[in-house]
């Protein structure tokens, strides 16, 4: 049998505590494969350098 992986995309909202998407899926019984792409040239997301360092770790 296959096992069946969810996928989480993080665009701009990255919060784990209150986020509806990632509550259903810690529901089900399956992995989850989160992702977040950071885009260094992407003008309509100006990230500050705390912002910076918090996605660093």
């Amino acid at each position: 049998m296959k096992q069946q992986i969810s996928i989480h995309w993080f665009k701009q909202d990255l919060r784990l505590q209150d986020n509806p998407s990632i509550n259903y899926l810690s529901e089900k019984e399956e992995k989850t494969l989160f992702i977040y792409i950071f885009e260094n040239d992407n003008d309509s997301l100006s990230l500050g350098s705390a912002s910076k360092v918090w996605l660093h770790h």
